[in-house]
């Protein structure tokens, strides 16, 4: 007979809305909880591990924004944040370009100046600032990609520029561009949709603001309130069940993988959308409304995959914090082609170096799902 253990809430989920609403319910006092968690462990998409002397991030790595951001505040005052407003190598050039440090170089190989990349990309910058303005004007366009195209080609047509200068500019659009992919988990621009974008909200100031150790690091003051004995970890929830029809009074049953249920008075759900799409279905009894259903269905996600290499020889100076490829003019359309396996590397738009976390020898690139599958064949195949 499945063991039943009765206690006033359930935090499904580990990561950070799960672990926070633990924080919070036992800082006011509510300590009779549990929080299961599917995983070996917690954090989530913060997931730092133990490498060489120190750690990296196989999941979040930087926080976005300074203003309005809880997590850049709980961050800075707990003393976890890097004190020098670092230029992070693969976004928010523009806002922080005093700091650059990066080496930027044409499909040919010609390295490219700073000081003319940073005039490329405040132009660059501008059009992407106009589409957030759509959002309270009337406009025809439904993508961000129609968007971007268009207004580039007027901003170009109204510059008075030498042909290196242009031809800089235009790869600066481009690199931009596929920085977007990447951002927006996206192989296309034309995929992504200018109204959902806009609703978007970005935190100002230093877009991405560097920890001194790694992301995992914010877990730990707040793992520290939670006492062991309330995570369950390797506790997959099967199926979230009302007793009976009663809303208010019923006593909800919470069903776990290895047939352990707990009883409670209340559920806070925090797994992520990939979850809920696999199993919201099936998960809850009574059904969730199919509104609800509806709208994680509909509800889209992407694929980007960090790739970190580590080389016996430091070949890109010691200096250097990141090296930006600026990608060839047909490297879109290649991607969007069939013979992936022939130009997987042009989704690779730069790396990003390591020596501020301990490792000098080793580089990081993001990407989409395809360039990573077919990277990781080649090392096995060299392998």
């Amino acid at each position: 007979m499945a063991t039943v253990t009765s206690v006033d809430v359930v935090i499904v989920g580990a990561g950070m809305s799960g672990l926070a609403a633990a924080e919070t319910l036992i800082k006011g006092g509510i300590t009779d909880i549990v929080i299961l968690e599917a995983q070996g462990r917690l954090g989530g998409r913060i997931h730092s591990v133990p490498y060489n002397d120190g750690s990296i991030d196989l999941g979040a790595q930087w926080v976005h924004g300074q203003h309005g951001n809880p997590i850049y505040h709980m961050a800075k005052e707990l003393g976890l944040l890097q004190q020098r407003p670092l230029y992070s190598s693969l976004h928010g050039m523009v806002q922080s370009s005093t700091e650059w440090l990066d080496e930027f170089y044409m499909p040919d190989g010609e390295r490219v100046p700073r000081e003319l990349v940073l005039k490329a990309s405040k132009i660059v910058d501008a059009i992407l600032g106009e589409c957030w303005e759509l959002s309270s004007i009337k406009h025809s366009y439904k993508s961000v990609g129609e968007f971007s195209r268009d207004r580039f080609a007027t901003h170009v047509k109204g510059m008075k520029v030498d042909e290196k200068e242009a031809k800089v500019i235009e790869s600066v659009y481009r690199w931009i561009r596929m920085l977007e992919l990447v951002e927006n988990a996206c192989h296309s621009l034309d995929h992504l949709d200018i109204n959902g974008y806009n609703q978007y909200t970005i935190c100002g100031g230093q877009p991405n603001v560097d920890f001194t150790n790694t992301f995992g690091s914010i877990l730990q003051p707040i793992v520290a309130v939670i006492p062991t004995s309330k995570i369950k970890l390797n506790k997959p929830v099967n199926k979230i069940k009302l007793k009976s029809g009663d809303y208010v009074a019923a006593p909800i049953i919470v069903q776990c993988a290895d047939g352990s249920q707990f009883e409670t008075k209340h559920v806070i759900v925090t797994i992520s959308l990939g979850c809920l799409k696999a199993n919201a279905a099936s998960m809850f009894d009574p059904a969730l409304p199919p509104y609800k259903l509806r709208t994680i269905e509909r509800m889209g996600f992407g694929t980007v995959n960090k790739i970190y290499l580590e080389f016996t020889d430091i070949f890109w100076g010691e200096e250097v914090e990141g090296i930006q490829l600026f990608p060839e003019e047909t490297c879109e359309a290649d991607l969007l082609g069939k013979d992936i396996a022939a130009n997987w590397q042009k989704a690779i738009v730069g790396f990003a170096t390591l020596q501020k976390y301990g490792h000098p020898k080793v580089i990081i690139f993001s990407s989409f799902d395809f360039c990573y599958k077919t990277f990781c064949s080649r090392i096995s195949l060299a392998s």
